[in-house]
């Protein structure tokens, strides 16, 4: 799952956690696995000064395994906030709780992907060292899998979930949407899913879904079609089998074709930029926060990640909106859809941040330019346009 974040390191933690000092609050995960990452969070208080801590961890399924870790010592509600908004705003999830023995089951296992991946466990392992213990539950119920995964509500959003996994070369997941099925109809090297497109096939042997996935791998892009035959159990559905019928190797540039899609511009001025970025700052405190050379890139997600239910896929439909500030004082809105743009528009004219917006300009782009604009060496949007164009 490709959601950008920012780290907040936490203050006042940096110690050796004394597993005797600590008392087991709460703990929650995301109910994100099936995206491919995970957040644990886990709260206990010191017996000997009652102050609470709080740990974080996250985690990537595909390529990482336990990533990163944040933690906040102190009873300081905003900064706990800005910390969870940070690190699950965008990942349009739900916390569901679990136990004790299950919050130290998950980072073990968590801890187990960086063997495999071999990557080294996050800094400040001094913290957690005492949670990376074997813990006596058997994930092969899956009872871990459920907790960490949304309820699936259809079967596009099933097959879905099954290729994103698949393509992943994320074995357990596979196996928790097939029922315990070993099934891997994807041999290649790890890759990313970007769109998928399903339709319904019937024969004498029943239905079956025949999908025409574009995929991305570190050889480049491919079309992969794969055909799946899944089954209802108790409005559940397992997949009973999936192989591929066909690869197809394609260039960047046809790949780019294929994810097409308009891009709507709103660029205002700044007028007191000094005054606004802290204002701003409020405004996006659940927005996906990265700093590029020429400004800072904030990228609000939706709410859920309900865009996995479409038969039509595409894997950045779950991003609502971009807001691009510069150093020099525009502030560059984007967004997939003219009613989506409208309604960001009017919330920024709704809120405190209006008296330092002065609105320059509309546009309307043929494919998303906006990445474009940050990663050149423009600090004026119209002078870029104005290039482009020529």
């Amino acid at each position: 799952m490709n959601r950008n974040f920012t780290v907040i390191h936490g203050t006042g933690a940096m110690q050796s956690a004394n597993r005797d000092n600590l008392k087991f609050v709460s703990a929650y995960v995301t109910d994100t696995r099936l995206m491919g990452v995970v957040v644990l969070s886990i709260t206990w208080k010191r017996k000997s000064t009652n102050s609470t801590f709080n740990q974080f961890f996250y985690f990537d399924a595909e390529e990482f395994g336990l990533e990163n870790y944040n933690s906040i010592s102190g009873d300081d509600p905003l900064q706990l906030l800005t910390l969870e908004n940070t690190l699950i705003g965008g990942l349009g999830s739900k916390k569901n709780f679990i136990s004790e023995e299950e919050a130290r089951f998950l980072v073990h296992h968590f801890s187990t992907y960086n063997e495999k991946f071999e990557k080294p466990l996050p800094d400040n392992k001094n913290e957690f060292d005492f949670l990376l213990e074997p813990v006596d539950l058997d994930l092969s119920t899956f009872s871990m899998m459920k907790k960490m995964s949304k309820p699936i509500e259809s079967i596009y959003e099933q097959i879905n979930y099954f290729l994103m996994r698949s393509f992943a070369r994320d074995t357990l997941a596979v196996e928790y949407l097939s029922g315990g099925r070993p099934l891997a109809p994807y041999l290649g090297k790890p890759a990313t899913l970007h769109k998928n497109s399903i339709h319904e096939m019937e024969d004498a042997n029943g239905i079956s879904y025949v999908c025409e996935s574009l995929i991305e791998a570190s050889q480049g892009f491919s079309i992969i079609v794969t055909e799946i035959i899944l089954k209802e159990y108790h409005y559940e559905w397992q997949i009973l089998g999936a192989r591929t019928t066909s690869t197809l190797h394609i260039t960047q540039t046809e790949a780019a074709l294929m994810l097409m899609r308009s891009e709507f511009v709103t660029v205002y001025e700044v007028l007191n930029l000094e005054d606004f970025f802290p204002a701003f700052l409020n405004y996006a405190l659940s927005f996906a926060k990265t700093p590029y050379e020429m400004g800072t890139l904030f990228i609000q997600f939706n709410p859920d990640n309900s865009h996995v239910k479409s038969k039509n896929f595409r894997l950045n439909h779950d991003v609502a909106g971009l807001y691009y500030l510069t150093e020099l004082g525009q502030l560059i809105v984007a967004a997939y859809e003219e009613t989506t743009i409208k309604k960001l528009e009017d919330r920024l004219a709704g809120k405190n941040l209006s008296p330092y917006l002065m609105l320059e300009d509309r546009f309307e782009f043929k494919s998303p330019i906006v990445y474009e604009f940050i990663l050149s060496e423009f600090e004026d949007f119209f002078e870029f346009v104005i290039a482009t164009e020529e």
